[in-house]
């Protein structure tokens, strides 16, 4: 080859690659004009609990873009993009794009008043998934007039018919992503359809192929196999009904990294149970009080407090400090279902708090914040 024509060659090659799209999301959409734009999306940490963050973009002329930070944890990255003028934006005026690793896509759509509709082009294995939104454009119009229409009506006699038809309208969502993980069992895209739907769709996993189990996706798969497995056990346990019977038994990490199993606890008191997490917003609420009762009664009671789910274990041990949690704290972060205390006492809200017998037998449930734990305190302390 001749000089001239090898340096042309390397420069179309370098013009090449520096026209490579570089961003994860290439963006028009005709009629978002020159706007603000919210960018959310899923970050994964490395125990897989996942938390959201929020970025602010600017559309020009409709056209943006968007880079996903690097997941190491199940290499898949969820972003929902909405104008800033939308707020607050339901399901049919957003774009949601899901993509795997590297990714990268380009998505090109037309913005109505009511909705947007697009289309999202790229090599991905979530294509299906990606392009779900126009299907379902007709039922998620309706839901978000539904959602309007409930919030005006909120503490009238007439907001139970629109409670009625949020519930009619999901049951339609939900059949038309059940549908398509059947017909395409296949799919990437059917793993995040899974786990769009509620727990009790869950069994649907078994139409999918051994490919997809242990695919790509096969880290995000397994997680939601596990809260699937624990969804279950909860409700085996929840059959049980366990007041009137022995508590049931469990070993778990207290807060100075000590095994703490309660059926080796020995103690002359009534036992509290508290199922709560630093998370859950009534448990602190809470917290002032049930100090209270504990330093007037603590002769007659034990607290023995069980954080669950929390996404940090340094965060929770700082939060028994700075809030003085003067009772036994454990933590309750187990993968195995059988280990999880949370699942064998049927806790499926937070907070939940047992009495248990000086000999371990279990007296009373209270769920939420219920000023009848104290009560019921009052009259076996008495």
């Amino acid at each position: 080859m001749k000089p001239t024509k090898l340096l042309l060659a390397l420069a179309v090659a370098v013009l090449l690659g520096a026209c490579k799209q570089k961003e994860s999301v290439v963006a028009n959409i005709d009629g978002w004009g020159n706007d603000s734009i919210i960018a959310l999306h899923v970050v994964y940490g490395d125990n897989g609990y996942a938390s959201e963050i929020t970025d602010t973009i600017l559309a020009v002329n409709g056209k943006f873009s968007y880079t996903f930070p690097e997941n190491t944890y199940n290499n898949l990255h969820r972003g929902v993009f909405f104008r800033l003028c939308d707020i607050p934006v339901r399901g049919a005026k957003r774009i949601d794009v899901d993509l795997v690793g590297d990714e990268k896509v380009k998505v090109k759509g037309k913005a109505y008043e009511e909705y947007v509709e697009y289309v999202v082009k790229g090599n991905t294995v979530l294509s299906g998934y990606n392009n779900l939104h126009n299907e379902l454009i007709e039922y998620l119009i309706a839901r978000d007039k539904n959602e309007d229409e409930l919030e005006a009506h909120l503490g009238t006699p007439e907001v139970d018919k629109y409670f009625a038809k949020r519930r009619e309208l999901n049951v339609l969502i939900r059949d038309v992503k059940r549908q398509h993980l059947l017909d395409h069992p296949d799919s990437e895209s059917s793993v995040l359809l899974l786990s769009d739907l509620p727990l009790d769709s869950f069994y649907l996993y078994t139409h999918l192929t051994e490919r997809v189990r242990n695919g790509v996706l096969k880290v995000f798969f397994d997680d939601k196999m596990n809260r699937y497995n624990e969804y279950q056990a909860y409700l085996e346990a929840e059959k049980k009904n366990l007041v009137d019977k022995p508590a049931p038994d469990f070993t778990l990490t207290d807060a100075k990294g000590n095994k703490f199993t309660l059926s080796e606890y020995t103690t002359d008191k009534y036992i509290v149970l508290d199922f709560w997490g630093t998370w859950c917003g009534p448990c602190t609420f809470e917290i002032p009080e049930l100090k209270a009762y504990y330093a007037k009664h603590k002769d007659n009671i034990e607290i023995i407090s069980i954080a669950c789910n929390e996404r940090n274990s340094e965060d929770w041990s700082n939060y028994i400090i700075q809030n003085g949690l003067p009772w036994t704290n454990l933590l309750n972060n187990e993968k195995d279902v059988a280990q999880n205390a949370s699942v064998v006492y049927a806790v499926s809200a937070f907070p939940t708090k047992y009495i248990l017998s000086p000999d371990k037998v279990v007296l009373a449930k209270f769920v939420g914040v219920d000023k009848e734990l104290y009560t019921k305190l009052d009259e076996l302390i008495k």
